[in-house]
């Protein structure tokens, strides 16, 4: 079952985050991280992702996998 108001963009990167910080022994090892169904993310979530994960102000209406509009 989907947990829309926790199992989110913000919430995955966080938890990424505080594994890396719990291992950081093994940074060699990490490749980055997937998004499963990203056809199912929104604007908003994929704002969050460019903020959160690659520290950069997303440019409007530019999910990476949608037809620009």
């Amino acid at each position: 079952w989907h947990h829309p108001d926790v199992e989110t963009i913000g919430v995955a990167i966080d938890g990424v985050r505080r594994g890396l910080e719990q291992s950081p022994g093994r940074l060699d090892k990490f490749r980055g991280i997937a998004i499963y169904a990203s056809w199912t993310i929104d604007d908003a979530e994929w704002a969050a992702f460019d903020r959160q994960w690659r520290g950069v102000e997303p440019a409007a209406g530019a999910a990476p996998d949608r037809a620009k509009r």
